[in-house]
Formats: C-alpha cells, sequence, structure tokens
C-alpha cells in the first residue's frame, strides 16, 4: 500500500508543543504592531506636505509653526511654494 493512498495513516502524528514564535519574538511582535498604530499620516494646511507624524497642531506643521514667516513663510502660498507638487513636476 502507498503511504499517500491513506489520509487516515496521518491522524496520530505527534506535534511539537513549541510554539512557532519564541515569547521574546512575540513580544516584540506585538510592541511592533502597537508602534505601527501609533503611526499617522497627516498634511499640513499651510505647506500643503503629506507625510507620517508631521506633529500637525492647529493645521500647521511643526516646521510650519517655527517658520516666522518675515516677510511671509518659506513654504507658503504666499511664497508661491508648494513641495507636493515639486514631486509632481519630475
Amino acid at each position: 500500500m502507498d503511504a499517500v493512498s491513506d489520509p487516515s495513516d496521518n491522524i496520530d502524528v505527534d506535534l511539537p508543543d513549541d510554539a512557532f514564535l519564541s515569547e521574546r519574538e512575540s513580544n516584540l511582535l506585538l510592541n511592533l504592531n502597537r508602534k505601527i498604530d501609533n503611526v499617522t499620516y497627516e498634511s499640513c494646511d499651510v505647506c500643503v506636505e503629506d507625510g507620517f507624524n508631521l506633529s500637525v497642531v492647529r493645521g500647521q506643521c511643526s516646521r510650519c509653526r517655527s517658520d516666522r514667516g518675515e516677510p511671509v513663510r518659506k513654504w507658503s502660498a504666499e511664497n508661491n511654494v508648494h513641495p507636493g507638487m515639486l514631486v509632481l513636476l519630475r
């Protein structure tokens, strides 16, 4: 009789009790998933930049909040600059 012909022969196979991941690896994976859940994709209303974790507060990214605008903000529409358009023009 062929070993593959009768699938019931494999019913009593002893499988190892160890998990696929060690406890340390499992904890690392859980920690990674928590950090990924905290990543946010945001948009700045001033410079119109889109990206991850821009720290947008009241519509402004951290770079635009620190720009004092003398005489105009560096990455603003007033200065005819749009960082997203630079990528599209290439």
